[in-house]
């Protein structure tokens, strides 16, 4: 089976690959669904390699 791999980096880029996601799967399409996101893409059925919590970093030394 082909995967279709979604990533995204904030809360904008999950709640739009969850919208997607939604509809591949109300489409009945014969993609699994991968990704790197956060909780409304697993909400959505998409299976997480990643929580995005996990991956997040703010300021200057933290991402050195």
């Amino acid at each position: 089976m082909r995967d279709i791999l979604f990533v995204a980096g904030e809360v904008s880029g999950d709640t739009h690959a969850a919208a997607v996601a939604r509809e591949l799967t109300a489409r009945g399409s014969p993609f699994g669904l991968t990704g790197i996101g956060g909780d409304e893409m697993r909400a959505a059925g998409v299976a997480l390699i990643e929580h995005v919590e996990r991956l997040a970093v703010m300021g200057f030394v933290e991402v050195l």
